[in-house]
């Protein structure tokens, strides 16, 4: 009797375990799913053309966006470009070199060349990069964009602007989060990207290494975090993004201003997707043994 009750006590113990295995097993596929889905989001040709849009086309040449979008979120990469610039001049930072994290197309990058005498673009998307390549070579591209979401487009003209300096930028195929030997920036942008990022903890633990003391970081997003900033900051849900930022920068890092920049992103004809990025600006600080 006691032989059959330890043998189903067994048998129930290993039961519960492979239950418990499986669900594990499933849940980390999911986890992995879920991740692929935020990587190859990048790498389909419906999303570059749609950042195309969003990167390099004014919101007058969209007919039946721009009576429903305030001109105030036109230009996002740009206005971003020159808000780097400013804060280097106002915090006393040189404009030498500039990294663009996630820069995708390449909007922010080509408008960063009328401020920095040289900026690199880094994207971990070969087909963003390539885009961004083809306009450093032609400085023009003609774009579709569905129209009703099928296969009726509409062609749309993008365009480096004239006072753009293209011969600056340098695109390059890189993830940040595993590895940030290029070092001397600047300044650092990172628009758009960190919800994206697998290990953004990481990453801007890192950046203390790449950018030297004086140097600006920009951070301007949403925060839209798939799991919550919780997840991937190791918040406790008692505080904001903006707040977990500073405790993960620590002491390198200080905080000089915070506003809000709106911008829009095409999905097609006559939808669009409209938000008001943060945009923290912070100044790397000189490192404790050092004099200046």
């Amino acid at each position: 009797m006691e032989r059959s009750i330890s043998i189903l006590g067994w048998s129930a113990a290993a039961l519960s375990t492979g239950v418990a295995g499986w669900a594990l097993y499933k849940w980390c596929s999911l986890r992995r799913y879920v991740d692929n889905l935020t990587c190859n989001k990048y790498t389909t040709e419906e999303e570059v053309r749609k950042q195309l849009v969003h990167h390099f086309v004014d919101i007058d040449n969209l007919m039946h966006l721009k009576d429903l979008i305030s001109p105030t979120a036109d230009n996002y990469h740009e206005r971003l470009a020159k808000l780097c610039a400013d804060a280097c001049d106002k915090f006393g930072s040189g404009k030498l070199r500039v990294l663009d994290v996630g820069c995708g197309v390449g909007g922010a990058s080509f408008h960063l060349t009328k401020h920095f005498a040289e900026v690199i673009g880094a994207d971990t998307s070969h087909e963003m990069l390539a885009a961004g390549q083809h306009l450093k070579q032609f400085s023009e591209y003609v774009s579709p964009l569905t129209s009703e979401g099928g296969k009726h487009i509409k062609l749309y003209k993008i365009k480096v602007s004239d006072d753009c300096q293209r011969d600056k930028v340098e695109f390059l195929e890189m993830d940040v989060c595993s590895r940030f030997n290029v070092v001397g920036f600047d300044c650092v942008l990172v628009s758009n990207v960190l919800t994206d990022l697998k290990y953004p903890k990481t990453f801007l633990q890192n950046l203390t290494e790449g950018v030297p003391p004086k140097g600006i970081l920009v951070i301007a997003d949403p925060f839209l975090w798939p799991g919550g900033p919780e997840e991937k900051l190791d918040g406790d849900g008692s505080v904001k993004t903006i707040a977990l930022l500073g405790r993960i920068l620590g002491d390198s890092w200080s905080n000089r201003q915070t506003t809000s920049m709106p911008l829009y992103v095409p999905q097609s004809e006559r939808v669009a997707q409209v938000a008001s990025a943060e945009v923290s600006v912070w100044q790397r600080l000189p490192d404790a043994d050092s004099s200046d």
